[in-house]
This record gives C-alpha cells, sequence and structure tokens, in this order.
C-alpha cells in the first residue's frame, strides 16, 4: 500500500490517489470497482465474455477496510451527482449491520 502516514507540511495522512482513479466508494460504504482485463486485447475475447467484462464488482470486507484507510474523510463522505447511474447501489437495505459509515 502507498499511504504516507504523515505529511510534511501539516502531519496528516494522504489520500492515495490510485484508489481514487480505480475505485469508487458507494454512500453505503461500500467499494466498486471494474473487471479485470476490460480493455485489454478486447479483439481476441468472444462476445459472452466481453458483456461479462463490462460489469463492477464489489470488494469484500477486508478489502474495503484497506481502502478506507488508504483515503481520506473526503473520500467517504457522500457524493451526489445528477442522473447518477449507480443510485440503486448507494443504499443496502438488505443488510441489518448496515450502518452510517462517514464522519
Amino acid at each position: 500500500r502507498g499511504v504516507t502516514k504523515f505529511n510534511y507540511r501539516n502531519g496528516q495522512r494522504r489520500t492515495c490517489k490510485a484508489v481514487v482513479k480505480r475505485f469508487m466508494r458507494l454512500n453505503c460504504g461500500l467499494w466498486i470497482r471494474p473487471r479485470s482485463g476490460r480493455a485489454k486485447n478486447l479483439w481476441k475475447k468472444p462476445d459472452h465474455i466481453l458483456e461479462g467484462l463490462r460489469t463492477h464488482v464489489f470488494c469484500n470486507r477486508a478489502q474495503c477496510k484497506m481502502l478506507d484507510k488508504m483515503v481520506g474523510d473526503y473520500w467517504k463522505r457522500p457524493k451526489y451527482y445528477v442522473d447518477d447511474p449507480y443510485e440503486p447501489y448507494h443504499e443496502r437495505n438488505n443488510f441489518l449491520h448496515a450502518k452510517k459509515t462517514w464522519w
């Protein structure tokens, strides 16, 4: 993990920019990512494989905890966008242990 625990200027943690580029944090605290290999050698792959590569994957609990440690508080706050395609995934009503995970 490329985490800077103490910044020289103000002594605070710094956000790992690679996490912000590759992953997206939902408002419920889960992280999602695109499938690996989705832009590599597409001409070789059959159509049914290409359809699966267009989907996103949820990260597991250990990965979510690690990614939360790698980003700052700004990225943990809920974000609201107009016509957000991820709107149905921001709330997880079917989990009893779901709780507010931002500050």
